[in-house]
């Protein structure tokens, strides 16, 4: 990698992509906050599926700017190592983060349902094809002190306002932890 290439990506690429980062957990938390019913919601799978994509953007730029590549196998390698969608492989790649046990939690959640539920519909083996309420569901009941779900007059499921902001605080809690670390603020 020329030394051009290697400070370019650094001072430009980096920056369009936190702005890509940036784009995805804002429209994953306006999905979050119009999240009304959680029986099929295909808010939900948005709100998962755009937090998810965000957080592992956002993880990915760190692990870049910290990495030294010295040679073009070190690129080749970097590159690689990169191209995984575990949340929590690459939040133990980055250094002076220190999450909580429900950050880490989250983070799981958004694993197993970007490697297993983002497809569940179109597996016709699969039983749930609810995955991604359960995933939440059984985050919520573990991790969260407030009700997931409120009934209705009409016997629908509705996501609870505090629940909403909870899920959201964590959403921005990871994101800040993840941007800030030991390196300071980058804003």
């Amino acid at each position: 990698m020329s030394t051009k290439a290697y400070w370019w990506q650094r001072n430009f690429a980096l920056c369009d992509e936190l702005g890509v980062a940036g784009e995805f957990l804002f429209d994953g938390i306006e999905k979050l906050n119009t999240l009304n019913a959680l029986d099929r919601s295909p808010s939900l799978f948005t709100f998962l599926y755009y937090v998810s994509v965000g957080i592992e953007r956002l993880q990915k730029i760190i692990i870049l700017l910290e990495s030294e590549v010295v040679t073009q196998e070190d690129v080749d390698e970097l590159e690689k190592s990169l191209i995984t969608h575990s949340h929590s492989e690459l939040q133990n790649r980055i250094v002076g983060v220190q999450l909580n046990s429900r950050e880490n939690a989250f983070l799981n959640l958004l694993t197993k349902y970007y490697k297993s539920a983002r497809y569940h519909r179109f597996n016709l083996s699969q039983s749930n094809f609810e995955l991604d309420l359960a995933l939440i569901s059984d985050f919520a009941e573990k991790h969260l002190e407030v009700s997931l779900t409120q009934q209705s007059f009409l016997g629908a499921n509705l996501i609870s306002a505090q629940a909403k902001e909870l899920l959201g605080r964590i959403v921005g809690s990871i994101a800040k932890k993840i941007l800030q670390g030991n390196r300071g603020s980058m804003s």
